[in-house]
């Protein structure tokens, strides 16, 4: 890829923290400005166009009123409250559609729901409601999460010792694994550089 030149001021402070970085990582200060800049660029690139989207949503009156939804939450009592809630955390587990989810990393999430539903019962239907809450997480703001490996990023699941490992392909995202935290970095690594072949 060709590339141009610009010059860019810093504070020193900062400038500081780059030559340290550098030093650190064994990278020019030059590369690591590139990288910093892609990623702030892909960054607010998905994020503006995550607005107009939308703001086109909204101009085509394809929401409900504020008033209409208070009004529905005051009418309810307690126990019409919490099925209310429930059916909120449904619609978060429906974005599952969103991010594409293997035959395999299925059987593997049914495996842990079936073992967490052994420790205790409710608790492994609380582990795929936090799995597909993080998925949704991801649909909306994949680039918020840290790149861990190569092109790979990582989303913790609260509650839960497990990430979600995806990378961004064509603006798509593709999930590569559900690992737990303890496991050795160096195996999720080499499971993710073989799931990517």
């Amino acid at each position: 890829m060709k590339s141009a030149s610009i010059t860019v001021k810093l504070p020193e402070p900062v400038k500081n923290r780059l030559d340290r970085l550098a030093k650190a990582t064994h990278r020019s200060r030059s590369s690591l400005v590139s990288s910093a800049v892609e990623e702030m660029l892909s960054v607010e690139e998905w994020q503006v166009q995550g607005i107009k989207e939308a703001i086109h949503e909204a101009d085509s009156c394809n929401m409900i009123a504020h008033e209409e939804i208070k009004l529905e939450w005051e009418a309810r009592n307690t126990p019409g409250k919490i099925l209310l809630v429930e059916d909120l955390w449904d619609s978060i587990a429906a974005e599952e559609a969103s991010v594409p989810i293997s035959k395999g990393h299925k059987m593997e999430l049914d495996r842990r729901l079936e073992w967490y539903q052994s420790k205790s019962p409710g608790l492994g239907d609380d582990f795929l409601r936090m799995f597909y809450a993080s998925v949704g997480e991801i649909s909306r703001k994949p680039l918020i999460y840290q790149r861990v490996y190569s092109e790979f990023r990582r989303c913790l699941l609260r509650r839960f010792p497990f990430a979600v490992y995806f990378r961004i392909v064509d603006r798509k995202i593709i999930v590569f694994g559900l690992f737990h935290c303890a496991r050795d970095p160096h195996k999720v690594t080499d499971a993710l550089h073989k799931r990517r072949e």
